[in-house]
């Protein structure tokens, strides 16, 4: 490890050489910040190629964060630290070593731990959900309402009444309930800053680049994470257009963008239109890729899923 090991004045560069040949294993951190930093690119891959069928157990991804492992992380088994505590946490590490894996003890009924980093929901409310809460909809709904995330409701609500008749309860149940919601807002502060990034790129590289190309697929990927799947269909296809264009038909950004329009018609259940682009998908990757390699058998498995919808929802055929 960096903190512990590289002594001041050493070469970086070189220790991390020998450290990628001579280690055991490689544990590869799951995070919006590692996945994009250029050196642990350049680290995790060096690492996959030891290992890359995972046969040896060499390579070993650890999520921290609230990601979805693509690419070559997708079919890879990784251990999940995000949303457990820290005495989970700790066990989960220890199956590193370990074959037999034993099952996990649900908590005590009643029993709030201290929360680890991740861990859902991101509160910090010192009370546990009151199981003999019942009733007052009318009044949670108002509050939901009212309170719900957006630039028009108030930032504060007040419970008026008498003494000892639930006014702290009615705000415990709404927060433990509710609290969710609230990060939805972080997805309208990145779509504004994605918009500012459009609009100089499409005036400066033009509507054709490919990193313009990049800000439209990350628009797109907004759009289907909340569910406004006609809008994320919409800003696919320009990036599709511009990867086609720019880089051809074969090309595996053109191949994730074909299982991206897919992945949106699976979720408003098109089976039939699912199929189809990952079918073009697959074809991409079989013809530059191979049939061996990880992508391909990630087209492979988003095609066996959409079949097995398919038999559950004959309708959607």
């Amino acid at each position: 490890m960096q903190a512990w090991d590289f002594k001041a004045g050493e070469n970086f560069v070189l220790n991390m050489h020998e450290a990628l040949e001579n280690c055991d294993k490689f544990i590869a951190v799951l995070s919006a910040e590692y996945m994009e930093k250029v050196y642990c690119q350049a680290e995790w891959t060096a690492a996959f190629t030891k290992d890359p069928s995972g046969e040896k157990g060499l390579f070993i991804p650890i999520r921290i964060e609230e990601i979805k492992p693509e690419g070559l992380f997708a079919p890879i088994i990784y251990i999940d630290l995000f949303g457990v505590d820290k005495e989970e946490a700790e066990k989960r590490l220890m199956q590193i070593n370990e074959t037999d894996i034993a099952r996990n003890k649900p908590g005590f009924p009643g029993t709030k731990k201290a929360k680890f980093p991740g861990q859902l929901p991101l509160n910090n409310i010192p009370y546990s959900k009151n199981i003999h809460f019942i009733g007052r909809k009318e009044i949670l709904n108002e509050l939901k309402n009212s309170l719900k995330p957006g630039e028009n409701n108030p930032y504060s609500f007040v419970l008026c009444g008498m003494g000892a008749v639930g006014k702290t309860q009615i705000t415990l149940a709404y927060a433990l309930n509710n609290g969710y919601l609230y990060s939805q807002g972080k997805y309208k502060k990145a779509m504004k800053e994605l918009e500012k990034t459009l609009k100089i790129q499409e005036k400066v590289l033009g509507s054709d680049d490919l990193h313009t190309a990049l800000t439209y697929n990350n628009i797109a990927g907004i759009y289907h994470e909340i569910g406004e799947y006609d809008k994320a269909q919409e800003w696919y296809g320009k990036a599709l257009k511009v990867y086609i264009k720019q880089l051809g038909a074969d090309h595996l950004k053109t191949a994730m963008t074909y299982s991206n329009i897919a992945g949106v018609y699976y979720c408003k259940k098109e089976y039939d239109k699912a199929l189809k682009w990952n079918k073009e998908a697959l074809t991409i990757r079989l013809r530059v890729l191979g049939l061996n390699h990880p992508e391909t058998a990630i087209s492979y498995n988003n095609i066996a899923s959409i079949k097995f919808f398919w038999i559950i929802y004959p309708c959607n055929k």
